[in-house]
């Protein structure tokens, strides 16, 4: 984020772009450990099982929660130092 942060001083163009690069990698952890841990659903022993579920579950709520939550998330925190950025910017442009 803060190298996407530095090029493109829009807080929340820069957390979209940077989740561009991160989001393929986000979901491919949800898919890939939600499926290691569905095959314990072929268990025997209930716990197995339910342990299985939670964690394949939990696993796909994690990704969308960190996909849908990180973007407003980094605006707010980083709002006021897009402003500054920009604004010292367009000094920079005016001085020259």
């Amino acid at each position: 984020f803060m190298y996407e942060f530095e090029q493109n001083p829009v807080v929340f163009s820069a957390a979209i772009n940077s989740l561009r690069k991160a989001g393929r990698t986000i979901v491919f952890n949800a898919v890939v450990v939600s499926a290691g841990f569905l095959v314990l659903l072929l268990s025997q022993f209930p716990p197995h099982m339910k342990l299985g579920s939670f964690v394949a579950v939990y696993m796909v709520l994690s990704c969308l929660m960190a996909l849908l939550l990180i973007p407003p998330a980094l605006t707010l925190v980083y709002r006021d130092k897009s402003l500054s950025g920009v604004e010292s910017k367009a000094n920079v442009a005016v001085v020259n």
